[in-house]
């Protein structure tokens, strides 16, 4: 399903709407967020107007991807979400699990990979989140998946290790049969520097390959949640 928005703040509001209803049927849920400045706009303004209402305790929040830095390095997407969001909120520390994989990567990765395990619940032998919020690049990659690792679709791992095709940053990532197996995949995107990426995927350009048009889950829904300039194409 696509949805097209006029501003961040009517889009927002249908994320919160997503979530609360969520929270209506049952106890617990289990969301990933992304990083990325459209993210951001959504948790600051979940923040201001949103704080209140849902009870945040009821949520577990883990991350879709992250650069290898440290948690308070400007490029952390735990940082981001700490200062727009989590620091605004009731929320026990128990509930955030983000990825910390500044150093040891593949050690720490493996760690984020037991930790989902232990506490998201199971289903077709993955994890299955109830909501994952995804962002996509101009270049179409998303999560931490680029179209030069487009094999972390496919891999057998709940989290694995990527790096950015231009400036090798090392990161965390999702892979994509965990990402396929969420109840709910929302796509985020705003700008018109979207509006072309957009459009290939959604159109099925298979002429095209890229990684955001792999997501597709199994028994779950998928929705873009876009701006008037990110659907212009559309």
């Amino acid at each position: 399903m696509v949805k097209v928005f006029e501003n961040i703040n009517e889009l927002t509001k249908s994320v919160a709407v997503e979530i609360s209803s969520l929270l209506e049927s049952i106890n617990k849920i289990y969301i990933a967020l992304s990083g990325g400045s459209t993210p951001q706009a959504i948790f600051q303004s979940l923040a201001q107007n949103y704080r209140d209402i849902i009870d945040w305790n009821k949520i577990h929040f883990f991350w879709v991807d992250e650069r290898c830095v440290g948690q308070d390095h400007p490029d952390s997407n735990y940082g981001m979400a700490k200062k727009a969001l989590l620091d605004h909120i009731k929320i026990s520390f128990e509930n955030i699990h983000p990825i910390n994989c500044n150093k040891n990567y593949q050690e720490e990765i493996q760690k984020y990979s037991d930790e989902i395990k232990s506490i998201v619940p199971i289903e077709n032998n993955l994890p299955r989140f109830d909501i994952i919020l995804l962002g996509v690049g101009s270049d179409g990659h998303t999560a931490s998946i680029f179209h030069d690792q487009i094999c972390l679709m496919k891999s057998n791992e709940i989290c694995a290790l990527s790096h950015h095709p231009e400036t090798n940053q090392a990161r965390a990532t999702l892979t994509g049969r965990v990402i396929n197996n969420a109840k709910k995949v929302i796509f985020i995107a705003t700008g018109k520097n979207k509006s072309v990426v957009v459009s290939n995927i959604l159109s099925n350009n298979f002429e095209i390959r890229l990684p955001a048009g792999y997501i597709k889950p199994i028994d779950g829904t998928l929705d873009w949640f876009l701006d008037r300039d990110a659907s212009s194409l559309l």
